[in-house]
């Protein structure tokens, strides 16, 4: 009876360790994709916690859980998409994301990695990352993998949603006024993303245009032309400010997402800030639930 239980546990335990989705086999290509989508490959080769899988979740939806030496691939509609990494909060990994432009009838090639290292006399920590590669150094790593991780979805995003950089939001957020002639009118917000207890000053070109703090969104406008947008957090933290340029048409409307991951350092948490220029289908997705700050 002991030995049964014992059994039990143990599979209890693999199951949950390695997802039955994973099916063992080298690289494969996946099929073409349909008309006007991309193909997506993510894979992760020997990056630590060995035994974890984490979450991959694409625009906030969880597609597949990312076990070591494995594949996964989907296909994705052209526009602003986020790639995230859950770990959970054992792993004591943080969660890391990637915002890529995707474009039709491409092939895109995302790849986790991380490596572990020695902090203090007894103790390690963990690094992770995930970044799109070029096709020379994935199809170099693929040649690795040992298993294959279907995905829950096969096909993110519809065509029809796949709207210009500057079509305008169809939703039930409180919108601002159409720009005036001459102007361009620029929304940002800011995820449920790191630092959670920090407002980020943001600027627009070197002047100061508001403070925001995690889950809020807001907007200004701006003559038409090129823009400098930039974060400041803070004089004590080593990472750079974030800075994007955005070129603006008269009458356009551009979406800006601010966001930011956590670092860990020796002693100490740093972060790193993003600012992204994204598409009306993912802002209209990620704004849903924001509350506005006041212009």
């Amino acid at each position: 009876m002991k030995s049964q239980i014992i059994r039990f546990v143990f599979v209890a335990v693999m199951a949950a360790v390695f997802p039955l989705c994973a099916y063992a086999g080298s690289f494969q290509e996946a099929p073409p994709p349909p008309e006007g989508y991309s193909l997506v490959y993510l894979y992760r080769i020997k990056v630590p916690p060995s035994m974890q899988a984490p979450k991959i979740l694409v625009d906030g939806d969880a597609i597949l859980k990312l076990k070591n030496n494995s594949y996964g691939w989907f296909y994705l509609a052209p526009g602003s998409h986020s790639i995230k990494t859950k770990w959970g909060f054992m792993s004591e990994v943080p969660d890391l994301e990637v915002v890529t432009q995707i474009y039709p009838n491409q092939v895109h090639y995302i790849k986790l990695d991380g490596s572990m290292r020695a902090w203090g006399l007894n103790a390690t920590k963990t690094y992770t990352s995930i970044k799109e590669v070029s096709e020379a150094e994935a199809m170099k790593d693929l040649a690795k993998v040992k298993n294959y991780v279907q995905s829950d979805k096969t096909t993110i995003g519809k065509i029809a949603e796949a709207a210009a950089e500057n079509s305008t939001i169809d939703s039930e957020l409180l919108l601002a006024p159409p720009p005036s002639e001459g102007k361009a009118l620029i929304y940002l917000y800011r995820t449920n993303s790191d630092p959670k207890m920090h407002r980020l000053d943001v600027s627009v070109d070197n002047t100061p245009q508001v403070k925001i703090g995690k889950k809020k969104y807001t907007w200004f406008y701006v003559d038409a032309g090129s823009h400098t947008i930039q974060t400041k957090f803070g004089i004590f933290r080593k990472r750079p400010d974030a800075v994007l340029t955005i070129q603006s048409e008269s009458g356009g409307t551009y979406y800006v997402r601010l966001s930011g991951i956590r670092v860990p350092q020796r002693t100490y948490d740093d972060y790193k800030i993003r600012l992204d220029a994204v598409t009306s289908s993912l802002a209209e997705k990620e704004m849903n639930g924001l509350k506005l700050l006041e212009p």
